[in-house]
């Protein structure tokens, strides 16, 4: 009698069945792993540009208003290039998403635009890591088209900044 050598179709298949579902888990898991770093990098941005907004205030005689002793306006985020720690620039990011600075009457915002809608959990991740490190604002978030917007309210009338 002939010894069989090798395998059968059925331990084959089984094999690569257990293979595919391994490698399907550890795909999922390094995608989370990098939404969770996109979004760690974007709160650091957000410290810094918070922290770059604080400075100005102070600078300003603690008004953002029109009327400065220096009669310059703060219009966006550019305008606080001076205030950037040393090699940073502005938000080089992942991900096709940017920063913009609005400040209204009442307001002073940063806005998160342009998140692609299948980010979500990236949205979540980030609204979590900025509550968790106690930064001074609000936070929300909103789906607009195919994107999220998240807006992080520095600032509201009834309250003085920082």
């Amino acid at each position: 009698m002939k010894l069989q050598r090798g395998f059968s179709i059925l331990e084959l298949v089984v094999v690569m069945t257990i293979i595919a579902i391994l490698s399907k888990g550890g795909s999922m898991w390094l995608q989370y792993q990098r939404q969770q770093s996109y979004a760690q990098l974007l709160v650091q941005h957000l410290a810094i540009y918070e922290s770059a907004l604080s400075m100005y205030y102070s600078e300003h005689n603690g008004t953002l208003s029109a009327n400065f002793t220096t009669n310059t306006q703060l219009k966006n985020i550019a305008d606080l290039a001076p205030y950037f720690p040393y090699n940073f620039t502005t938000a080089i990011l992942p991900i096709d998403c940017s920063f913009t600075l609005s400040i209204d009457s009442s307001n002073i915002k940063i806005i998160l635009n342009g998140i692609p809608k299948n980010l979500s959990k990236l949205v979540d991740s980030f609204k979590k890591l900025v509550a968790k490190n106690c930064y001074s604002g609000r936070i929300s978030s909103a789906l607009s088209g195919n994107s999220y917007q998240i807006t992080y309210i520095l600032k509201d009338s009834s309250t003085s900044y920082l």
